[in-house]
């Protein structure tokens, strides 16, 4: 059982040295450091302290719930490292973001490794990374790809498919109505989550999105970060 009252990150997150460097910037200025560093931790000393504090604490409820093993984990160094990495990443991303989908995604990612260490460092790694890359957003139209059937044939079809596909991406509940579908479609490409099998239809000059499925990176990484059964 973890004393979620007295769980504090092992070391010091880099937002906190950043904001400790620029702190200790501001007061080496000769005019005007008081009132800087007074408005400095009111926008930002404070907010992080808070956002640290709610991270940690629903992390450590959710480990709780899950009823983890925790003397157990500790008999297994090789686990132990892992899940250490898994909260230390999940950490920095955390407070990084005020999305709390994202908060919770991060939650699972921390359950998963917890419950299946065996991953490899690398691909944990990776995954971690990816999901830095990513927002409510991101995720909402990744699990929409993941469960609907693109179009592989019928080239001639290919340009009101697209057309009704990009609306409906656009439309999505979940997907902030200020990022464009495409620039979310794209970055999911640019990740290797989705891609578009050969002989799929495409067209000159225009977007083949409608086409694209999950890839074996993009299966694997979104088992990873929703499916927090044991295996």
């Amino acid at each position: 059982m973890i004393e979620t009252e007295k769980y504090e990150p092992p070391v010091e997150p880099e937002a906190d040295k950043i904001h400790r460097l620029v702190k200790a910037g501001i007061g080496a200025l000769p005019m005007l450091s008081g009132t800087i560093v007074e408005v400095f931790n009111a926008l930002v000393e404070n907010p992080l302290q808070k956002r640290r504090g709610e991270w940690l604490h629903a992390l450590s409820m959710a480990i709780n719930k899950a009823e983890i093993d925790i003397e157990k984990l500790q008999t297994d160094q090789e686990a132990t490292q892992k899940v250490l990495s898994a909260i230390l990443q999940s950490t920095d991303i955390a407070l990084k973001t005020n999305d709390k989908n994202v908060h919770e995604t991060l939650i699972r990612m921390v359950l998963h490794t917890l419950r299946n260490s065996d991953e490899e460092d690398d691909v944990l790694s990776v995954y971690f990374s990816t999901a830095r890359q990513m927002t409510s957003s991101h995720f909402t139209v990744l699990t929409f790809v993941s469960n609907r059937k693109s179009l592989t044939s019928n080239g001639g079809e290919l340009k009101a498919c697209e057309s009704a596909f990009i609306s409906e991406v656009e439309n999505l509940d979940g997907k902030s109505a200020n990022i464009p579908a495409t620039r979310i479609l794209k970055d999911l490409v640019s990740m290797e989550l989705i891609y578009s099998p050969e002989r799929s239809p495409s067209r000159l000059g225009g977007t083949n999105y409608c086409t694209h499925c999950l890839s074996q990176f993009g299966e694997q990484f979104l088992k990873f970060a929703f499916d927090t059964r044991e295996d």
